[in-house]
């Protein structure tokens, strides 16, 4: 009789598991955030709270739009993702199954025989049996459902992760491509500047010979061409790197770049506003937050299948069928069985069990909470880049216009003889960095508005990718 307290005890123990994590749903968890702090004058808010899933057009890129078709048609990590999304599928549908009878044909032939001690004739018996059996395990008391809803989380886990491959490639392929797109304009550019240079220096030292210039002016000059020609092989291996890694994107060899990227072409950039989804739709629609919801889900269900460990077992079995025997007349055999199992001594192993999966499902649900703390945090910061960006753009496009002029005066002053040969130099260098990094601020801005886009979780369906839409 000391036993059946310590039972009752472990068993209300158990029932009140739930009580904790399990019944803190993951939505009461979420922040109420309102409204974004660093929205500035190059955002506006979504009337309907959502933004349009194909963000990309507003690149008005068609290359773009072509390259992200054929990724998500041919992606590898895509694929990766779907197959783990039919494992979960399959995984779900056998932990559904768990839930009713199995049945199977059994049958046998056996063959025995016995020799007389007396010298006489031997007697032999065969026996058949053909008969359909079947066993049923009762799920009195919630452990195969909850098992079963917690595959269930994991389909959904592998659900979201799949959307989050598809958010990740948009936005690797559309960053790669815009900082080809840069390297390109930064290649023509370094070149364009060489020439020039070039020129400089042959009209320089065509001065020197003439006496009008001296040596010191030639070295300089030749000194500017040599460190523009510099630059060139690290454009051209950036270039080269990226071009490489779309490829590969497309599920292509790195050799296999796209005719299309060869050709250079100018920065894609944002012309209108950047429209904002609300923090709910943020929290609602990203990919890794719903991914750690389904896996707080998922251990909360397997919390309670150990739980349920506690208590009774009870399955059911039956056979019948048809069999025959050579000394015997034909007969029916059939059977009816049950069978119960309770645990009664086992040193705290399924206590231990529960325990370790509520620690399972607390640290499901603080990296529940860490996730949406690390999304809002994205989505603050990519505001403040894209921002800050945004005004550096055109700080540095002001700047390239006066060091143009500037260029252009000191030029004028030298070929009238006021002004040094060094101050040429030092003004189409100067020239030469502002365009460059106008080029490289742009690129940036795009690729800060692409993480902005990525933060806020918009992620466009599969279908929509791989057809061509309007």
């Amino acid at each position: 009789m000391r036993m059946l307290p310590s039972i009752l005890i472990l068993t209300a123990s158990a029932l009140c598991y739930g009580c904790d994590v399990g019944g803190t749903l993951p939505s009461s968890e979420k922040p109420d955030v309102k409204a974004w702090e660093n929205k500035g004058a190059d955002t506006i808010a979504a009337e309907s709270g959502k933004v349009d899933t194909q963000w990309w057009r507003s690149l008005k890129d068609p290359v773009l739009d072509r390259l992200l078709r054929e990724a998500a048609g041919s992606n590898l990590d895509l694929k990766i993702a779907g197959l783990r999304m039919k494992e979960a599928q399959a995984q779900a549908g056998r932990a559904s199954a768990a839930l009713f009878p199995e049945v199977g044909v059994t049958g046998a032939l056996t063959g025995e025989g016995r020799q007389s001690s007396r010298g006489g004739p031997d007697a032999a018996s065969t026996r058949s049996e053909l008969g359909i059996s079947g066993i049923w395990d009762l799920d009195l008391f919630g452990g195969k459902r909850a098992e079963l809803e917690a595959s269930e989380a994991n389909l959904g886990n592998a659900e979201a992760s799949r959307r989050q491959a598809v958010q990740t490639l948009i936005a690797d392929v559309a960053r790669t491509y815009v900082e080809v797109r840069a390297q390109q304009q930064l290649l023509e550019l370094t070149q364009k500047n060489l020439r020039l240079q070039q020129e400089t220096l042959r009209a320089t030292r065509i001065q020197f010979e003439a006496k009008a210039a001296a040596k010191l002016d030639v070295l300089r000059a030749q000194a500017q061409v040599s460190s523009t020609q510099a630059e060139l092989p690290a454009i051209r291996a950036s270039l080269a790197a990226r071009q490489h890694r779309i490829a590969v994107l497309l599920g292509k060899p790195p050799q296999s770049i796209d005719a299309a990227l060869k050709k250079p072409a100018a920065v894609p950039s944002f012309s209108d506003k950047i429209v904002l989804q609300t923090p709910i739709w943020t929290m609602a629609s990203r990919p890794d937050i719903q991914a750690a919801e389904a896996r707080l889900r998922e251990q909360a269900a397997l919390r309670s299948a150990r739980a349920a460990d506690i208590f009774p077992k009870l399955s059911l079995s039956a056979f019948f069928g048809l069999g025959t025997a050579t000394l015997y007349s034909s007969a029916t055999p059939w059977n009816l069985g049950a069978n119960l199992a309770a645990p009664l001594l086992n040193f705290g192993r399924i206590e231990s069990d529960i325990e370790a999966a509520d620690a399972r499902a607390q640290q499901a649900l603080q990296r529940y909470r860490k996730t949406v703390l690390e999304a809002l945090e994205e989505v603050e910061n990519a505001l403040v880049q894209y921002g800050e960006q945004k005004r550096r753009v055109a700080s540095l496009e002001q700047s390239s216009a006066s060091q143009r002029e500037a260029a252009r005066l000191a030029r004028l002053k030298y070929d009238a003889g006021d002004a040094a040969f060094i101050d040429v130099l030092i003004a189409e260098e100067r020239l030469l960095q502002a365009e460059s990094g106008v080029v490289q601020a742009r690129a940036a801005a795009t690729r800060a508005a692409i993480d902005l886009y990525t933060a806020m979780g918009v992620v466009a369906p599969v279908e929509t990718l791989t057809s061509k839409g309007d």
